[in-house]
C-alpha cells in the first residue's frame, strides 16, 4: 500500500447489490484502499442482510437521515449531493478519496492506474489540491463528470 491514505466511498442508495459486491470484492482485492465506507440513507437499514455481508466484507456505514429537498432539483442530485457531504464530513482532510456510485463498476487496472498519477501541487499554484474525474465538457464552463472522483479529502 502506499504511503498516502485512501479511502473509497461509495454514496447513494443500495439498489444495484451485485454490482456493488463486485466492486467491494474488486476493491478489496487491489489491496490500495485502507477503508471503504458507504454513505447512505437510514432507508437503506431495512437490507440488514445485505449489510451483514458487505460489513463482513470490511465494509463501513454511513447512515443518514432523509431530508426533503429544499430546493426542488431535478432527479435526485440533491440527495447524491447530501450523501457524498455526509461522506466527507467523516474524513480526515489529509485523506485520499476516491468516491463513485454504488451502481457503477471500475475495473483493477483503472483503479491501479487513477491511483499512480501525480497529485502533486507546485509551489506557485494558485490551487490547492488535484483531482482526477473521468471527463469534462470543454464547451461548458464547471461540467465535470462527478459519478466518480479521486483527490485530497
Amino acid at each position: 500500500m502506499s504511503d498516502k491514505t485512501n479511502v473509497f466511498l461509495f454514496t447513494g442508495q443500495l439498489r444495484h447489490k451485485k454490482k456493488l459486491i463486485k466492486s467491494v470484492l474488486t476493491i478489496k482485492s487491489t489491496f490500495l484502499f485502507n477503508e471503504i465506507l458507504i454513505s447512505t440513507w437510514n432507508e437503506e437499514k431495512k437490507n440488514k442482510l445485505f449489510i451483514s455481508f458487505l460489513k463482513a466484507l470490511g465494509v463501513k456505514f454511513i447512515f443518514n437521515e432523509s431530508i426533503p429537498d429544499p430546493y426542488g432539483l431535478k432527479g435526485n442530485i440533491f440527495y447524491q449531493i447530501k450523501s457524498m457531504e455526509y461522506g466527507l464530513a467523516n474524513l480526515p482532510k489529509e485523506f485520499f478519496l476516491f468516491k463513485s456510485r454504488t451502481d457503477l463498476y471500475i475495473k483493477p487496472k483503472a483503479l491501479k492506474k487513477i491511483l499512480k498519477l501525480d497529485y502533486a501541487i507546485s509551489s506557485d499554484s494558485i490551487l490547492e489540491n488535484k483531482i482526477w474525474i473521468p471527463y469534462f465538457e470543454p464547451t461548458k464552463l464547471f461540467y465535470f463528470g462527478d459519478e466518480c472522483f479521486y483527490g485530497k479529502v
